[in-house]
């Protein structure tokens, strides 16, 4: 007897490895068709034709507001071990619909202040952090507060003001005077965004698909290589030890997916900040947040 099938597990431990292989995968596959199922449900509208009113997209300019919106980021900053930067980590996100007007090539829109929530975009996120200051403690150098186990903190603040674009995502109802309000939708709240919320809606329910349909695929093709004749042979062990890898990737895998397909709301933000260094000849000091990766 071969030394390959003299140590082959028996065949109950491979079918029972194969179950625990394929639930795994499957709940990973149904979590991503549900998020899909969700987003279209709760966070997603058709663009708005103007005649009609009714849960719609409709892109405009913000004419009244101060701000029309804002979204918050606190976060919490502790200084890594090579001690030349600060790492923030979000503890909360934030958003606040103040009220205000804005205008549509279909006419203006009354957006009422309220719960809701604010979507904005990545870059001008970063583009605010690098110029947020942490919340002042009694004066200290923000290098050494983040030295200590609490670390400190700062809130980044991205607001909607007049001038800028802006997505509005609600119902849509029309007043007495020819304008349109927007309230929330029916099974999710209004929406404000820097970027088109349906185009949003689209590119996750697409790539939440595509992630079920090949995480579902690569683990039969594993299967079908474990299984292929003769078992326990050389193309069946390396297949096996791909099928164990896949099992353990397969969950951060889901993650991912989800942090990838979170609303713009509570996506994460991050970043570093470099800080001056104790041996820097030219004791240079870089303002907190003008790195942010």
């Amino acid at each position: 007897m071969s030394l390959i099938h003299a140590s082959a597990p028996p065949g109950w431990a491979v079918a029972l490895a194969a179950l625990a292989l394929w639930t795994n995968t499957l709940i990973i596959a149904a979590e991503a068709l549900i998020r899909r199922r969700w987003i279209g449900t709760h966070r997603w509208a058709p663009r708005w034709d103007g005649q009609f009113g009714g849960e719609a997209v409709v892109a405009g300019i913000v004419r009244e507001g101060a701000p029309l919106a804002r979204h918050t980021v606190e976060q919490r900053g502790r200084l890594r071990a090579r001690k030349t930067e600060i790492a923030w980590h979000d503890r909360s996100h934030r958003s606040e619909i103040a009220g205000g007007i804005v205008d549509t090539r279909f006419g203006p829109v009354r957006v009422p202040p309220g719960p809701g929530e604010a979507w904005p975009s990545s870059t001008a996120q970063h583009r605010v952090a690098e110029h947020v200051e942490p919340v002042p403690a009694g004066g200290r150098d923000p290098a050494d507060r983040a030295r200590r186990a609490k670390g400190i903190l700062r809130q980044v603040d991205v607001r909607w003001v007049p001038g800028d674009s802006v997505y509005l995502m609600g119902r849509l109802q029309a007043l007495d005077d020819g304008s349109w309000t927007l309230a929330p939708l029916s099974s999710g709240p209004m929406v404000l965004s820097s970027e088109d919320p349906a185009a949003w809606a689209r590119r996750c329910r697409r790539e939440l698909v595509a992630f079920a349909t090949a995480v579902v695929g690569a683990c039969a093709l594993l299967t079908a290589g474990v299984a292929w004749p003769p078992a326990f042979g050389l193309r069946s062990s390396l297949f096996g030890a791909l099928g164990l890898a896949f099992f353990l990737l397969i969950q951060p895998a889901g993650v991912w997916m989800r942090a990838r397909t979170i609303e713009p709301a509570y996506r994460n933000l991050g970043g570093t900040t470099r800080v001056a260094s104790r041996q820097d000849p030219d004791g240079d000091a870089v303002t907190p947040g003008s790195s942010l990766h």
